[in-house]
């Protein structure tokens, strides 16, 4: 949830969390490392899509989760967050985008 968009836009909370606490967490060179990431498979001619979770979970799947216009604010369990990108690859409009799953 941390990566910019690929225009490099941002929610302003999120722009928050990600310059304080993803610094906090020690993980601010992994964020930095996905936007780097994210801007080559944008310039390539690779079809790509990167869910962005709020935190991930080992537990049960809850269901119910599926992509979203805002940042996730809960956590996501693992088998839920690949049951969202998995359908979110069926649909070809999704492609390019960086959606939030919530």
């Amino acid at each position: 949830a941390f990566s910019k968009d690929v225009d490099g836009k941002m929610d302003p909370f999120m722009w928050f969390m990600r310059e304080t606490v993803a610094k906090m967490m020690g993980i601010y060179s992994m964020v930095l490392d996905n936007d780097a990431v994210v801007q080559v498979l944008h310039n390539s001619e690779v079809p790509f899509i990167v869910t962005r979770p709020g935190g991930l979970q080992e537990a049960e799947p809850k269901g119910g989760v599926a992509i979203a216009d805002k940042p996730p604010m809960g956590m996501t369990a693992f088998a839920d967050l690949a049951k969202v990108s998995l359908d979110a690859i069926k649909d070809e409009t999704n492609y390019g985008k960086l959606p939030f799953v919530a």
